[in-house]
C-alpha cells in the first residue's frame, strides 16, 4: 500500500528534498507551500500523515494544526525550528503527535512517519466502544462522542491509546510506568511526566472541573485510573 503524505513546509530548498527522499522511499508526497493551499489539500483527499512546519507565510502553523485536526482524524508531526518548551507543549497540545525540529535528517523524518502511520493503523483495528463519564470511547473514530455532535472531543494518538488503557479495566490502577510499558511500541507518552501531560490534558475534554477531576482519577503514590462510576 503506498502511503500518502500532506508535507507543509514554505522552505523550497527544503521541502524539494524532503519530498524526493520521501518519494524515493515509496511514499506519495502532496507538497504544499501555504496554509491555504494545505487546508484545500486536507478538506478534499485523504491523508495517511501530515508534515507541517509552523512558520508559514500566510497563518500561524499552529492555527493550520487545529484546522487540519478539525476536518478530520489524522496524525501530524510538525518538523519546525521553532523548538523552545513553549513551542513543543503548544504544539502538543493543539494536538499534534509527534514533534521533530529543524534541522533534521530525513532519515529521522522517514522513520517517524513510518511509526506514527503503523500506530495509527494500529489503533484503526481496535472496534470496541467504551464509556468514560458522559462520553463514549469510539475507538473507530478515536474520538470522544458525547450526547450531541457539538459535544464530540478528538483526541490525538497519544492521548487516544491512554485513555483506551484505562477505558478497558475501568477502577484499575496503572502506574506511571505500568503506562508507559503498556503502550511501548504502539504510541503514548514515554517518561513519567509525559505521562502527567496527557492525563492533564484528558482531564481537560473530558472533566466537568479538571481541578477537580471525577473521570480520570489519581491514586496518591500510585497512579491513575478511570471511575467506573458516571458521575453526576
Amino acid at each position: 500500500m503506498i502511503h500518502s503524505i500532506l508535507y507543509v513546509e514554505d522552505d523550497y530548498q527544503l521541502g524539494d528534498v524532503v519530498e524526493a527522499y520521501l518519494d524515493a522511499n515509496g511514499y506519495r508526497v502532496t507538497h504544499c507551500k501555504n496554509a491555504q493551499q494545505a487546508l484545500q489539500e486536507a478538506k478534499h483527499r485523504e491523508f495517511h500523515c501530515v508534515v507541517l512546519d509552523l512558520t508559514l507565510p500566510d497563518e500561524d502553523g499552529l492555527v493550520v494544526l487545529r484546522k487540519i485536526k478539525g476536518l478530520r482524524q489524522i496524525p501530524i508531526i510538525i518538523c519546525s525550528a521553532r523548538s523552545s518548551v513553549e513551542d513543543r507543549v503548544s504544539g502538543l497540545e493543539f494536538g499534534a503527535d509527534d514533534y521533530l525540529s529543524k534541522p533534521f535528517s530525513s532519515k529521522e523524518l522517514l522513520l517517524r512517519i513510518k511509526k506514527l502511520i503503523e500506530r495509527w493503523s494500529f489503533t484503526q483495528k481496535q472496534s470496541d466502544s467504551f464509556k468514560v463519564g458522559k462520553f463514549t470511547l469510539d475507538t473507530s473514530r478515536k474520538a470522544l462522542i458525547g450526547s450531541q455532535p457539538s459535544e464530540n472531543i478528538s483526541l490525538t494518538i497519544g492521548e487516544y491509546v491512554l485513555l483506551a488503557l484505562l477505558a478497558r479495566k475501568p477502577g484499575t490502577v496503572y502506574s506511571r510506568e505500568q503506562i508507559i510499558d503498556s503502550v511501548s511500541g504502539v504510541e503514548g507518552p514515554e517518561s513519567t511526566r509525559a505521562v502527567d501531560i496527557c492525563i492533564s490534558r484528558l482531564r481537560k475534554k473530558v472533566e466537568a472541573d479538571p481541578k477537580k477531576p471525577a473521570v480520570i482519577k489519581t491514586s496518591v503514590g500510585f497512579g491513575y485510573y478511570l471511575e467506573n462510576r458516571t458521575p453526576e
